[in-house]
């Protein structure tokens, strides 16, 4: 299947001629604005679709199931307002639905509309996404894309947060990972995957590692990634050789303010990153989830599915070792030899088959199945998991059953 992009006028003829039920994909703010100018044009849309099972409604129309398009509509006009597109499509694929229309003619308007906002206004970083992911999908024939991709550079961090969701308290001599050693599973993980919409590097603490600027340098200039962003604590201030780096037009600075625990050095990161004009983010946290207790909980595999279920980051994909994990949890339970080594746990990436490994990066990163991790992780439901006071501190790494 391929997304099929129209100019404006064509988009907009194309639609106020049509016979057939018009059904916009994702129930989200780029649907509405699409939903508003179809309104403005007297296109009438029929409903809207979404895999949210929480929304019933929405801007008054219906929301139904992805994968009920077909049975109710028969063979509808669909508009795809959702960036990341692929699953969705394969979804409409399945019911055969053989063409997606892309609403992004009239994306780019609104893109313009929000030139003038910085780069950290969540409505530009998200058309611009859009924008960005719909016009590689129409370019390219049958593309393995990761929406965003969590990478692990470091274990060591500069706070010994005894909660920290990434397991950082458990390790008890952390080390930076060389930087060969993840250019060599970069560039693996390009001979398989076409596209990444944003690399997020985490830790530890990003800024530990002493060639942090090598890794950032590299990524910047890959074509395949259209953003890059580097979460700190703020409390390891940059030297200033790299304010350039730091002000490329992919990178994202999201930093985490924790008050008491880390304002002093805080301070003179954010001085730093102002005299030099750069841009960032800044988050205060007060609370976190507790959800980063390794332990055998030993509960029913019905349970553990029931977690991996309600859990808010099982997407969110995280790369280690030349490993894709579903998580940040399980990717790092892994380099911990927290549980054994199985392959049902993550999607091996260097020297393996290219057709073979193509065929198995969606399954496995979308797969509903609970995975190994998840017996050993408390779960991260924000609706479920109790809240605990952010970033408190340990002396000493924390002790778990390692498996040799």
């Amino acid at each position: 299947m391929r997304l099929i992009i129209l100019d404006k006028k064509q988009f907009i003829e194309f639609l106020r001629s049509a016979q057939r039920p018009i059904v916009i994909c994702g129930a989200s703010f780029i649907g509405e604005y699409v939903y508003q100018y179809c309104l403005k044009e007297s296109i009438d849309i029929t409903a809207f679709c979404d895999n949210d099972p929480d929304k019933e409604t929405y801007c008054g129309k219906d929301v139904i199931n992805p994968e009920m398009v077909g049975e109710k509509y028969g063979h509808p006009i669909v508009l795809m307002t959702i960036g990341y597109a692929q699953p969705v499509m394969n979804q409409m694929e399945r019911q055969g639905i053989d063409k997606i229309y892309s609403p992004v003619a009239l994306l780019e308007t609104y893109a313009e509309k929000l030139e003038h906002m910085g780069k950290y206004s969540e409505e530009k970083y998200m058309v611009n996404r859009f924008i960005w992911l719909q016009n590689h999908l129409y370019r390219l024939e049958d593309p393995v894309i990761i929406n965003s991709l969590d990478f692990i550079i470091t274990e060591k961090c500069s706070q010994k947060c005894k909660d920290c969701c990434n397991l950082m308290q458990y390790y008890q001599n952390p080390r930076n990972i060389l930087v060969a050693q993840l250019k060599r599973e970069i560039n693996a993980l390009f001979r398989y995957v076409d596209l990444v919409s944003e690399i997020k590097l985490i830790g530890g603490e990003p800024f530990m590692h002493p060639d942090w600027h090598d890794i950032v340098a590299f990524l910047v200039n890959l074509s395949q990634i259209r953003w890059i962003w580097i979460f700190t604590n703020g409390t390891i201030t940059p030297d200033k050789r790299y304010a350039e780096l730091l002000k490329h037009y992919k990178i994202i600075l999201q930093i985490s303010d924790y008050g008491s625990i880390n304002r002093s050095r805080l301070r003179k990161t954010i001085g730093f990153f102002d005299e030099h004009h750069i841009e960032y983010n800044l988050t205060s946290y007060t609370q976190w989830l507790d959800c980063s207790k390794i332990k055998n909980y030993r509960r029913s595999k019905q349970k553990n599915q029931q977690i991996f279920e309600q859990c808010c980051v099982t997407n969110v994909t995280t790369y280690t070792d030349g490993k894709l994990f579903r998580c940040p949890f399980a990717a790092n339970a892994y380099r911990l030899k927290a549980l054994p080594d199985s392959s049902d746990g993550y999607c091996e990436i260097v020297n393996c088959d290219y057709d073979d490994i193509r065929s198995k990066i969606y399954p496995f990163l979308y797969s509903m199945s609970a995975i190994p991790a998840c017996g050993i992780c408390p779960g991260r439901n924000p609706q479920v998991s109790k809240t605990i006071p952010a970033a408190v501190q340990t002396s000493q790494p924390l002790a778990y059953k390692k498996y040799e």
